[in-house]
């Protein structure tokens, strides 16, 4: 379905502590954003509903509603920290081009931008991330 890489895993288990959430879960949503590309967002999610997919992966339970399940299947979600930008990267291998952040396959949701199929999410902190729709971190 969806896989965390371990430094993602550290950084949200880091993230749930700071924001006084251990035992919470990773809520991953998509919304589609008028061109037909997809439209990521985390959050944390302290009780997941009883339709969502759940995974487990390096210690985060990972949370996927019925309507973006679709979207992310064989995504993957990663933690990069390098002097061009910082935050959490989702690769969809079955989405060309990017995942449209302000169009054209390059997104900047307070990370810093990338191009090709990845959607970089600001590693700020806060407890929600939302490529294309200005991200509240």
């Amino acid at each position: 379905m969806i896989t965390l890489t371990e430094s993602a895993a550290e950084k949200i288990l880091d993230l749930f502590k700071e924001q006084e959430s251990e035992g919470a879960a990773l809520r991953v949503f998509v919304n589609g954003n008028g061109d037909g590309q997809p439209v990521y967002g985390m959050a944390i999610e302290p009780e997941p509903k009883d339709a969502d997919e759940v995974i487990d992966s390096y210690g985060v339970r990972v949370v996927v509603d019925e309507d973006s399940l679709p979207w992310v299947i064989g995504s993957e979600i990663d933690f990069i920290d390098s002097l061009e930008r910082t935050g959490f990267t989702i690769r969809n291998p079955n989405v060309g081009g990017g995942c449209a952040c302000g169009g054209n396959g390059a997104c900047a949701c307070g990370g810093g931008g990338a191009a090709g199929e990845t959607c970089a999410c600001g590693g700020a902190g806060g407890s929600a991330c939302a490529c294309g729709a200005g991200g509240a971190h």
